[in-house]
């Protein structure tokens, strides 16, 4: 008799909180809560705006943003990340242990970005450290980078990056990324190399940020139009696109490649730097206006 009454009991229990999740779903503030959020963004990082089509609530104790876009505010048209679904939910196992951690799954360009986000304080805005894995992000689709740094860049970005700061204040953080590009064409801006895109098969590239500058402990970039290596610093402003260049590397041109083949022109140009078999370059300016110069290692 009694095991009857127990069941009866959480038959009713559990269609309760079935109810009430319910309800909770259905009465969840989304145009409301999706408000707050833009509002916030835009006020904690006044160069950008974020625009959210849908939020929703999802089972269990999560949440998914639709379509979360950032732009740039002086052009609003111009996007530089595009998120076609973006879920957070909390990792429970830690809430109970007294700390705020979170995982999300994020799908953009094709690709994935899935990891972790921890608040050390009780508020979101508050510090926080976050790792996550990159996933054949896919640059062909969107000019989301190429907006970013204010010139075409394309590619599939894959990888691992740990970063710690805060939301507001995002250079003055600290972080490390592992990164590889594989398909890549860069834009070459005020380059004094004989043809106007570098395409490469695979760039990948180490590097730390700390004190507002991002130093490249490895950068190295095979196929396509040259082989090559940079290092150096990039001290970062607020606005990413002025962000200042100090490096230097090295190239070595690959003779059968589509910009350098059956061009006699260029292969001239080439010759005219190559050290035994290389040739020395600077790069000075900013992300958006980058200043070359062959020849030198300094």
């Amino acid at each position: 008799m009694k095991k009857n009454v127990l069941k009866k009991y959480f038959c009713y229990l559990l269609s309760s909180i079935i109810l009430l999740i319910g309800f909770l779903y259905c009465l969840f503030p989304s145009d409301a809560f999706r408000d707050y959020l833009q509002s916030t963004f835009d006020l904690k990082n006044p160069g950008y705006s974020l625009s959210i089509i849908r939020v929703s609530p999802v089972l269990p104790l999560g949440l998914k943003f639709k379509q979360a876009d950032i732009s740039l505010k002086s052009d609003p048209g111009k996007s530089i990340f595009l998120s076609d679904r973006f879920l957070i939910k909390p990792d429970l196992w830690s809430f109970l242990q007294g700390k705020f951690r979170y995982v999300f799954d994020c799908l953009v360009y094709d690709g994935n970005l899935t990891g972790s986000i921890h608040f050390t304080e009780k508020i979101a805005s508050g510090p926080f450290t976050t790792k996550f894995k990159i996933k054949d992000v896919n640059f062909y689709k969107d000019a989301g980078l190429s907006n970013l740094i204010g010139h075409e860049a394309k590619g599939i970005l894959g990888g691992n990056v740990t970063y710690s700061g805060q939301n507001d204040k995002f250079i003055n953080g600290k972080g490390e990324a592992d990164i590889r590009i594989s398909e890549g064409r860069v834009e070459l801006v005020n380059s004094i190399l004989p043809f106007k895109s570098l395409d490469f098969d695979e760039l990948s590239v180490k590097l730390v940020l700390k004190n507002q500058k991002v130093s490249l402990d490895h950068c190295e970039v095979s196929g396509g139009d040259l082989q090559g290596s940079l290092s150096g610093i990039i001290r970062l402003k607020k606005d990413l696109s002025k962000s200042i260049l100090n490096l230097t590397g090295t190239i070595k041109p690959i003779v059968g490649s589509k910009n350098l083949k059956d061009s006699p022109d260029t292969l001239k140009f080439f010759r005219q730097y190559l050290k035994k078999g290389r040739i020395s370059f600077i790069i000075r300016g900013t992300l958006a206006k980058p200043q070359f110069k062959m020849g030198a290692s300094r």
